[in-house]
């Protein structure tokens, strides 16, 4: 009897844990309650990316009642990988392609437009993002309790909801969890294993401070102000004027015209390669005919150029000076521990998502040296690197601060690190000659 009242009380505990996790019923702006309909755990090549929750007012199975847009709904993101800002909106459009019909796909294109264009920055692991709907007052997006910003129409819910309960989910497990008007212990125990971090929202808040310092380093400034004063940046009013046509010229080669990088259709004539036309005496030396003849090229290979092979067009003078502008030194760049932190932050997400891009997995190595894998219980791991760059973006130092548990991988990772270079350079703004930072490389073990 006593074995079967702590078996009841083991269940209970477990059970409230759950209930308190995940909170079977929520408040969308304090005053409309809403219940969990369903919870599933997202994979993306068998790696676990996210724990979905749906909260609606009328729980159902049915998804045509779930799509209903004059009931209140919430759907909720924690994520468990790291979705780079381009990672985030190819996911999103790659699955709305496969779920939702044109018609609504086509209607809510600028909404999408404006959703994805609110995330300034990464999604990283333990990212909680709320996205929520009233009728009549659009979509509120909130990242780790803070508000991203709104979509005023309402009709974007649905299509992203799709992603969910379309004809082509996640998985048909994720789907059934969804619509299961319940949920189950694992997706419970998933979603509560998800750690939240509260330094997050000050990252987040800082997204549109580095936007402004972005916009601020390509500004010129007032030097003579003791301290970097950056004028507003003027907006590009070309786009309002008509595009004069170009002017023909005689040999000309096809390229692109400022119509193409404004994306304006582009004139119909043909411009010259080259800033400026020849000088008079130069024209009389292209007359001249046999020396101006291009020089033969063998296969595929680069010829290497002589003085001779230089374009005589050219004319040997002193180079045009172009217009002074006056930049913001770094040492009178008079930034806030926000501002320094913003710089940062950025700086490493761009440095983070590069070596990722060229991460690929050892799987020959993993084969040949591995009949029993210490890490099959876990299939799914992280090395943890250290790096630290100068200025220019060199790599200075790295090591390994967290260990995969599988040395090949460890290995692989550093090696990495050297693969991915060249990185950019810091921020012309940013205070410091070196900058040190973790870098997390997610693996699969296969």
């Amino acid at each position: 009897m006593s074995h079967n009242r702590v078996l009841f009380w083991i269940v209970f505990l477990v059970w409230s844990a759950v209930a308190v996790a995940l909170e079977q019923q929520v408040t969308i702006d304090g005053k409309i309650p809403v219940r969990i309909n369903g919870a599933a755990s997202a994979e993306v090549l068998k790696v676990p990316v996210y724990v979905a929750a749906l909260y609606v007012e009328t729980p159902s199975s049915d998804p045509e009642r779930l799509l209903d847009p004059t009931q209140a709904r919430r759907m909720v993101f924690r994520f468990q990988a790291r979705f780079s800002k381009t990672q985030w909106s190819r996911y999103l459009r790659e699955q709305i392609a496969i779920n939702a019909p044109k018609s609504e796909i086509q209607a809510t294109l600028p909404a999408l437009g404006r959703f994805l264009d609110l995330f300034q920055g990464a999604l990283k692991d333990g990212d909680e993002l709320l996205i929520d709907a009233v009728p009549g007052q659009g979509l509120k997006v909130v990242l780790d309790g803070r508000e991203l910003g709104r979509i005023e129409d309402e009709s974007l819910f649905n299509v992203l909801l799709r992603l969910w309960i379309g004809p082509r989910p996640p998985s048909e497990d994720f789907k059934a969890a969804i619509l299961a008007n319940n949920v189950s212990e694992a997706a419970a125990r998933a979603y509560d294993a998800i750690a939240y971090s509260k330094q997050r929202t000050g990252e987040i808040a800082r997204w549109a401070l580095r936007a402004r310092l972005a916009e601020a380093a390509d500004t010129p400034v007032d030097a003579s102000a003791g301290k970097a004063s950056v004028e507003k940046t003027q907006k590009d009013t070309s786009q309002d004027k008509k595009m004069k046509p170009a002017e023909s010229s005689k040999g000309s080669q096809g390229g692109k015209t400022s119509g193409d990088q404004q994306g304006k259709r582009p004139s119909i004539t043909k411009k010259k390669v080259g800033s400026k036309p020849a000088s008079k005496a130069s024209r009389n030396v292209v007359r001249k005919g046999p020396q101006d003849t291009a020089p033969k090229v063998d296969g595929n290979k680069e010829q290497k150029s002589s003085p001779s092979d230089v374009n005589v067009a050219q004319p040997v003078s002193k180079p045009v000076a172009k217009k002074k502008q006056t930049t913001v030194p770094v040492a009178t760049a008079s930034l806030t521990d926000d501002e320094i932190k913003a710089l940062e932050e950025g700086y490493q997400e761009m440095v983070i998502d590069q070596i990722l891009e060229n991460k690929t997995y050892p799987y020959q190595a993993m084969k040949r040296s591995y009949n029993k894998r210490s890490a099959l219980a876990n299939p799914n791991v992280v090395v943890t690197l250290s790096i630290t760059l100068d200025r220019q973006g060199k790599v200075k130092d790295r090591k390994l601060v967290a260990s995969s548990g599988e040395r090949i991988l460890d290995r692989e990772a550093l090696k990495l690190v050297e693969r991915s270079q060249p990185f950019p350079a810091f921020p012309r703004l940013y205070p410091h000659e070196t900058m040190t930072f973790d870098v997390k490389v997610p693996y699969h073990i296969r």
